[in-house]
């Protein structure tokens, strides 16, 4: 049995499960991304259970504790799917308007649970290395391209020199070769990961340059290779995956900073207003 996957080890032993062990394996089966990245504290919080019940579910299973179960959920994941098996997955599960309500309804769950996976202290880190750098980078590749975007805009409107290295083609040689370590990278990446984003990374490493991982996974390339790591939950694995979590992280990340010096902050965005009443921004009758 020990080298039986966590799937299989679970479905042997469903039979004999008692309730609070049935509710800790639907979870763990149903949201395999939210549980690879929880503690088993905060499992038991999301699924109702104990902590205790958890570590012997864990047991139950063959796994030493919770931390064994818990990598081997972690190596499960990395066996990547593609988008035309994700697509696969989804022809047939929901139809109508139950797709509107599902995924609405899963996006704000992978919200709530993101309130546990996104380790405050890294946060409060991430703001404190954003608002000291000199300059700020963003990347991001594929359906991580916009959060990237966002949030160099988003700093920009504050005072932050940020720019963005662009996708997929782009050169980030070229686009990093004037940084040092004053200034920082932060990285969009969620499974699958973008090879451009992780070379990104690897070389803002060689230049000791600050690096910041908004990514899905504690042992994501990406976040593997960075000083912190900002880690959300997501919740579904069909081909046009969902990124509002990261969306979510990223509008936090530029309010904290623009309340690490308020004033800086609002005169930047006067100057932001008058600029946009001169070009006409912004449409009036």
């Amino acid at each position: 049995m020990s080298d039986a996957s966590l799937d299989s080890r679970i479905r042997e032993r469903a039979s004999t499960f008692s309730r609070g062990f049935r509710r800790v394996a639907e979870y763990v089966t149903d949201q395999q991304n939210a549980a690879g990245l929880l503690t088993a504290s905060s499992l038991a919080d999301n699924v109702g259970v104990s902590e205790a019940t958890v570590v012997r579910f864990a047991q139950t299973l063959g796994y030493s504790g919770y931390p064994d179960m818990r990598r081997a959920l972690q190596v499960m994941l990395k066996n990547e799917v593609t988008t035309v098996s994700r697509f696969a997955s989804t022809v047939g599960s929901t139809a109508g308007d139950s797709i509107l309500r599902s995924y609405l309804t899963d996006d704000a769950e992978a919200l709530h649970r993101s309130v546990s996976t996104v380790a405050a202290d890294q946060f409060d880190s991430a703001v404190q290395l954003l608002t000291d750098a000199r300059r700020v980078y963003t990347v991001g590749n594929l359906m991580s391209f916009p959060a990237a975007q966002l949030l160099r805009s988003g700093l920009r409107m504050i005072g932050i020199d940020a720019r963005t290295i662009e996708g997929p083609g782009s050169d980030a040689s070229l686009d990093l070769h004037d940084g040092d370590e004053r200034d920082v990278v932060v990285s969009v990446a969620l499974r699958r990961y973008n090879a451009q984003t992780v070379a990104a990374v690897d070389l803002a490493q060689e230049m000791k340059m600050g690096r910041i991982a908004i990514t899905d996974d504690v042992l994501s390339p990406t976040a593997t290779r960075s000083d912190l790591a900002l880690v959300v939950a997501t919740n579904r694995s069909e081909f046009f995956q969902s990124t509002t979590t990261v969306t979510s992280v990223v509008n936090a990340l530029v309010t904290a900073c623009s309340l690490v010096r308020p004033d800086r902050s609002e005169s930047e965005l006067s100057a932001l207003e008058r600029h946009w009443t001169r070009a006409r921004v912004f449409h009036q009758e």
